[in-house]
């Protein structure tokens, strides 16, 4: 596939999700990882999350910006990597807001504290095995289980990697 195709497949997996883990480099040097709703996923490879502007992973973000972005269903999976960055933009955040955040911000998208994370991919992988691709996932491991052997996981679904801009 081309790298535009790669992208695309990888973001049109990603599109399935409506929630991901963001994981950060705490201060002391670990990983932590939290769930996040995903506000917004562009063609681009951009995706845009709602956190409160006093949250750790603001800080996290602020000390060093490289993330990790995971979404998993039984089917599928995603991988992306890259920067991230707080903007405080009342009209980028209003443009993303939907309903649900009013649990967490019920002062809607000018509560003052509302901010958005917005993740630029650098790189990412996806696996899919849904559709006829999960058809084939169950025939390679049918087959594998029969014969006793290790299943071949180039042949078990549709996976790649894509990098963005």
């Amino acid at each position: 596939m081309t790298r535009q195709e790669n992208q695309a497949k990888l973001l049109d997996v990603a599109d399935d999700f409506g929630t991901a883990m963001l994981v950060t480099h705490d201060h002391a040097g670990g990983l932590r990882a939290r769930p996040m709703s995903v506000a917004e996923l562009t063609d681009r490879g951009e995706l845009y999350f709602v956190t409160d502007a006093r949250s750790g992973k603001v800080d996290e973000i602020a000390a060093d910006e490289r993330v990790l972005v995971t979404m998993q269903g039984s089917t599928k999976q995603v991988e992306l990597q890259g920067t991230a960055r707080i903007i405080n933009d009342d009209a980028a955040l209003e443009a993303r807001w939907s309903k649900a955040l009013d649990l967490w911000f019920p002062d809607g998208p000018k509560s003052g504290t509302a901010v958005l994370v917005k993740i630029n991919a650098s790189s990412g992988r996806y696996w899919d095995a849904s559709g006829a691709a999960g058809l084939e996932f169950v025939w390679e491991a049918t087959k594998a289980a029969v014969q006793g052997e290790k299943i071949d996981t180039d042949k078990a679904g549709d996976h790649g990697a894509a990098r963005f801009a």
